[in-house]
């Protein structure tokens, strides 16, 4: 589909958020839905449903009617190279998920981090290890200290 001028990105990613938004509506009308004061299972995420369709469809909107600049555009092209390995991510995510009972969070997010960080912007090694663990610490904090939460 061809589009002369129109940020197409942000129009076709707002398309799959109000056709997800729509989804999460229609499930969340099959749960109770209860009252304001007593709210039902299915009151919190009708809520979000309503409100990310209202954000998607006002992006879509600006997102169709506004132009790409030029540097956007080039912005687009050079993005479009750039995920040239999306095949990478993907199983990087299955390796996480494999190994995650036996490597442990804190040792598969860190290698999880790693892979996607070098495949969508290459840097040097010691950014990418410095990255990966600040990422995997601050994960770890949050789920394991502050929460509580067991993990592998």
């Amino acid at each position: 589909m061809k589009i002369a001028g129109v940020k197409k990105g942000e129009f076709f990613s707002s398309l799959v958020l109000l056709f997800f938004a729509g989804f999460l509506i229609r499930e969340a009308l099959t749960m109770p839905l209860g009252k304001v004061s007593n709210p039902g299972a299915g009151f919190i995420p009708l809520c979000l449903g309503v409100l990310l369709g209202l954000f998607s469809f006002f992006l879509a909107i600006t997102a169709y009617f506004s132009r790409a600049t030029r540097q956007e555009k080039e912005s687009e092209k050079s993005i479009r190279g750039f995920g040239k390995n999306p095949s990478v991510v993907i199983l990087a995510l299955i390796g996480y998920a494999l190994i995650f009972e036996k490597a442990g969070f804190f040792l598969d997010t860190f290698l999880l981090t790693s892979v996607v960080t070098h495949v969508f912007k290459p840097q040097k090694w010691f950014i990418t290890i410095g990255f990966s663990l600040l990422v995997a610490g601050v994960a770890y904090l949050l789920f394991a200290i502050l929460l509580k939460i067991t993990l592998p």
